[in-house]
């Protein structure tokens, strides 16, 4: 079991950074049910001292993990702490759409054909062409191109003669004027990893051509049987299309550097606005579609059950509460704006009675900093699939559409007609990420987040009409200061916005909001971070390594994350910044420290005096 912490520290020159780290690897013995794991959970809390510290444990949808937090619940309460298994839960996201993926492929191995045939009426096929079409499904054409790869990747003589039949292919314009195939490998699918049949699909049709030319060789006559019909080469096209948008909002929710966990409400409603679209532009795999859609509505209810994720999205300055108020019933966007307001006079009611007993606001707790290049790409692909059209069945097709960064990641996002009103929970604002059998747990990196987590107050007391007037007075500032308009670079795109950059200067604008956000900004909308962990413990154990210890496997890669989160620098001080030396715009806080040490007053008054 594997539990990491998600939290944000403030770093010597005063920015906030979000990390994280790897607080146990624990090896369980004996059954590894929901009963079993919330005990070992529990008692790795209680070890770390860190019982009243945890906000949202982030898990996938495993039925052992609902048990799970029953087991939680009945512990927290033990020790009178408020913990709810609903409201402090995330679900793993990309591991959700991982499931509504398998709910679309699984449906179609379950009944192939007569779905098809139905779809006469508004399919632009012929009965004979449908006919075709089912039996193409029936012949599983996923299986068949996993056949077909493991065939391909074989032995290294076999790889090496595809990609000598692709280079000479390319010098010869075998595949047609002005095409070529990538001078790529196969790849082969993995039942756990996410993405990997889009990707096991679109690589085997996009090098097809070739493998076409391989399999007829003289050499390899004896493939000549995995060669694809092309009726199942449109099948896979389509397949590929449809499984195009759960890659790209995998992509957006994956980082487990960047605040990701104000995107996921609308990333599912995207999903499943773009699942729609496509739906009417393969009227023939409407019903498979289906299945994934009815999917990941029952995710989207269950996440609203979670008051974490709308909290995550008023303190997004791109969306605030415009995305609910464009998706959500008022009295849905209501409740959230309660919710937010609750949590910001409990902090309130703490600053208050920590000025009372002379006692400093407790610091910051946490770090973790990140490029969130593939979040850029992913939200950009995700929202141009929505508007693309059905591929011809060319393989020469398979390209991903174009790139186009949206103005804001608020819109262009409708709401499922199926998905329910916000429910109250006691969810708190603090959450994390893990696979079946790990967990992560993101701590409070302030005062109190909220009475799931607070160890600052008594949940005997409420806040005075004072604390409440106070954060509804500052709430309604921030609302009605409008959205925040992303930076543009050189090239006309927009810049992401860094959520910790933005709360950062923020800090004393609204103080009450600033630690809400450090609460909130740690959550973790994927179980990335876990499945690294055990990814790494495979670099670990190998072949000559199958006798170590599970205690000396545990400091290894505890040892081996910490590392790889905070690498040494030896020049990170003494390297120049170049903003540090421009005559133009303010005096950064590194040039005033640099001239203050070697006693530069006259001339830092004058930089100050010129600004």
């Amino acid at each position: 079991m594997a539990v990491t912490a998600h939290y944000i520290i403030r770093v010597e020159d005063r920015r906030l950074v979000l990390k994280g780290c790897l607080i146990v690897f624990k090896h369980i013995v004996g059954h590894h049910d929901g009963a079993s794991l919330a005990r070992a959970f529990f008692a790795v809390l209680e070890e770390e001292g860190v019982t009243r510290k945890v906000g949202s444990i982030a898990m996938d949808s495993a039925t052992s993990n609902d048990t799970k937090m029953e087991g939680l619940e009945t512990h927290f309460a033990s020790r009178r702490i408020v913990f709810d298994r609903n409201g402090n839960r995330v679900r793993c996201f990309p591991h959700s759409v991982n499931c509504s993926v398998k709910a679309v492929l699984e449906s179609i191995k379950s009944d192939p054909i007569i779905p098809v045939i139905a779809t006469s009426s508004m399919s632009t096929m012929s009965h004979q062409e449908l006919s075709a079409y089912a039996d193409a499904l029936v012949s599983d054409p996923v299986r068949r191109v996993r056949e077909l790869v493991g065939a391909c990747r074989k032995s290294g003589e076999r790889r090496a003669a595809l990609q000598h039949v692709i280079k000479e292919g390319n010098k010869a314009n075998l595949w047609g004027q002005n095409k070529k195939v990538p001078e790529l490998q196969l790849l082969r699918d993995c039942d756990t990893r996410w993405s990997s049949t889009y990707q096991m699909i679109g690589r085997a049709l996009s090098l097809y051509p070739a493998i076409n030319m391989f399999l007829n060789s003289d050499d390899h006559r004896d493939l000549a049987r995995l060669q694809l019909s092309p009726m199942q080469l449109k099948v896979l096209v389509d397949l590929h299309q449809i499984l195009q948008a759960p890659h790209a909002a995998q992509e957006v929710l994956s980082s487990s550097r960047t605040p990701t966990l104000s995107m996921a409400l609308p990333s599912y409603e995207l999903l499943i606005t773009v699942w729609k679209s496509t739906r009417e532009k393969i009227p023939e795999m409407s019903h498979f579609i289906n299945a994934g859609i009815q999917r990941l509505e029952k995710y989207v209810r269950l996440a609203r059950k979670t008051r974490v994720y709308a909290l995550a999205m008023i303190i997004n300055p791109t969306m605030k509460l415009e995305w609910m108020r464009d998706n959500w019933v008022a009295v849905d966007v209501e409740q959230a704006k309660m919710w937010m307001q609750d949590v910001m006079a409990e902090f309130a009611q703490h600053i208050r009675l920590t000025a009372m007993q002379s006692r400093p606001t407790p610091g910051v707790h946490n770090a973790a900093t990140a490029a969130a290049a593939a979040l850029k790409k992913g939200q950009s692909l995700l929202k141009s699939l929505s508007n693309a059209p059905r591929r011809s069945a060319s393989t020469s097709s398979i390209s991903d559409p174009p790139h186009t960064l949206p103005s804001t990641p608020t819109q262009s996002v409708s709401r499922s007609a199926s998905t329910p009103g916000i429910p109250s929970s006691s969810g708190s604002p603090m959450p994390s990420s893990s696979p079946p059998q790990t967990a992560s747990a993101s701590c409070p990196a302030s005062a109190p987040p909220s009475r799931d987590s607070t160890p600052h107050s008594s949940p005997s007391m409420s806040p005075l009409p004072a604390d409440i007037t106070a954060a509804s007075l500052e709430l309604s500032r921030y609302s009605t200061e409008g959205l925040y308009e992303p930076e543009v670079d050189e090239h006309g795109e927009e810049v992401e916005v860094n959520l910790l950059e933005y709360w950062e200067r923020r800090e004393h604008q609204y103080p009450l909001l600033f630690r809400v956000a450090l609460d909130v900004l740690p959550a973790q909308a994927s179980a990335v971070p876990c499945e690294e962990v055990f990814s790494s413990s495979k670099e670990t154990i190998t072949d000559r390594r199958t006798n170590m210890a599970p205690d000396l496997l545990s400091e290894l890669q505890v040892l081996k994350h910490a590392y790889r989160q905070d690498r040494l620098s030896f020049t990170a001080k003494v390297v120049v910044n170049e903003c540090d030396y421009v005559l133009e715009g303010g005096v950064t806080a590194a040039a005033a420290q640099e001239l203050l040490a070697v006693g530069k007053f006259s001339e830092l008054e004058d930089l100050l005096a010129n600004v």
